[in-house]
């Protein structure tokens, strides 16, 4: 399995997924403001990140076990 690392992130009005694929930070959220659809945009590009007060992330990827299961 490649090396990828997934993180929930809540932010002061927003949550969504930061996602690390081994070459970039992205940060993966649905928005209603822009194109009312899922988006992946860079996370250092994001707005929404960028104006959040707070982020509050939980890695989902941390145990190798559950992932194994979780993706199988």
């Amino acid at each position: 399995m490649a090396c990828v690392r997934l993180h929930i992130g809540g932010l002061d009005t927003h949550a969504g997924l930061l996602w690390h694929d081994g070459e970039g930070l992205w940060f993966l959220h649905s928005t209603v403001a822009e194109v009312g659809e899922a988006i992946k945009e860079r996370a250092g590009e994001s707005r929404v990140l960028g104006h959040s007060r707070y982020r509050i992330t939980g890695n989902i990827t941390a145990d190798d076990m559950a992932v194994e299961a979780w993706t199988t």
